[in-house]
């Protein structure tokens, strides 16, 4: 009987509980900045649907809201597959659930391989503007208030594979970008820290296993933090969030969504 009823437990949970969870990590890091503290919130992955829509929008923006962030992130996947989902998706409701996400010093995205697949890419930067998002792609912007710089990379999967010179402007660098393989196109090395998802965690993971079955473009990261030592560029090295949302299967286990909230301490 516990054999039968442990594996219908945890589908239960993976299906109907865990994917519903909104956990929120937190980073700090000393920018070594005379400028203003800053609180950043980061989250990637949405992957909005018929079945993942405006309630699920308001609730995150609302948890979003209730960190008080100064700089607000995302980093791609916007909607999960906008060909099968477009005459279902409440989009208008979702936007403007996140329109309602404040953060006085700006909102930023980046492109997902999502946002471009399925006709996506047509309808992908309408979608992030009328949610307050400024849409970055190979370019950055910098923050003079909080002595940031903000870089902003193009998918590598679907976008432009472009080499990425990290500004030598004295600034802590926060580099948004949607897969970890984008790490491998940054040229230089600096104060800051790297921001990406498109990995999910494994969305189901499983040690030793969930590695193995990594998507593309995650050159082998899957989750948490990666210190400098591992990737060589930036002094408080590579976050690769779990994610928000849910593709190919509605399951999530021992990997629950995921809001970063890194404050950023100046000098």
């Amino acid at each position: 009987m516990a054999l039968i009823l442990l594996p219908v437990l945890l589908l239960g949970w993976a299906r109907y509980i865990e994917p519903h969870l909104l956990l929120v990590t937190h980073l700090k890091a000393d920018t070594g900045q005379t400028g203003a503290q800053c609180r950043v919130v980061f989250f990637s992955d949405t992957h909005f649907s018929s079945s993942y829509g405006k309630e699920e929008a308001a609730a995150l923006a609302q948890k979003i809201n209730q960190l008080e962030p100064d700089i607000v992130l995302f980093g791609g996947d916007f909607l999960d597959s906008y060909a099968r989902d477009q005459q279902t998706l409440e989009l208008d409701a979702i936007c403007e659930a996140l329109d309602s996400i404040n953060a006085p010093g700006g909102k930023f995205a980046v492109w997902g391989n999502h946002d471009y697949g399925g006709g996506a890419s047509r309808v992908y930067p309408e979608l992030m503007e009328q949610c307050g998002f400024t849409l970055l792609k190979n370019e950055y912007i910098t923050l003079e208030d909080y002595s940031v710089t903000i870089i902003g990379c193009d998918d590598v999967m679907l976008g432009s594979r472009t080499m990425q010179q990290l500004p030598e402007d004295g600034n802590f660098h926060l580099v948004l970008a949607h897969e970890p393989a984008s790490l491998g196109l940054l040229d230089g090395s600096a104060e800051g820290i790297m921001l990406t998802g498109h990995t999910h965690g494994g969305q189901i993971y499983l040690p030793f296993l969930t590695e193995q079955v990594l998507p593309p473009g995650s050159d082998g990261y899957i989750r948490g933090l990666y210190a400098q030592e591992e990737t060589q560029l930036l002094s408080n090295g590579l976050y690769v969030s779990r994610g928000i949302g849910t593709t190919h299967l509605p399951l999530r286990l021992f990997n629950p969504p995921e809001i970063v909230e890194l404050e950023l301490s100046p000098t």
